[in-house]
C-alpha cells in the first residue's frame, strides 16, 4: 500500500466520506480476531508506545 497516494487521497475526501472511513476502520480494528491476535503477542512488562 503506498501511504502517500492514500494520504494524497485522504486530503481530497469530503468530511462525510472521512468520518465513513474511520468508522470502517475502527469497526475492522475492534473485531475479536484481530484483539485476539495483538494479545496473543503481548507479554507482561512489555513497553507499549
Amino acid at each position: 500500500m503506498n501511504f502517500s497516494d492514500v494520504l494524497k487521497t485522504l486530503n481530497q475526501a469530503s468530511s462525510f466520506e472521512l468520518y465513513r472511513m474511520r468508522a470502517a476502520i475502527d469497526k475492522v480494528l475492534h473485531e475479536p480476531c484481530r484483539q485476539m491476535a495483538i494479545y496473543a503477542k503481548l507479554r507482561i512488562g512489555q513497553d507499549i508506545k
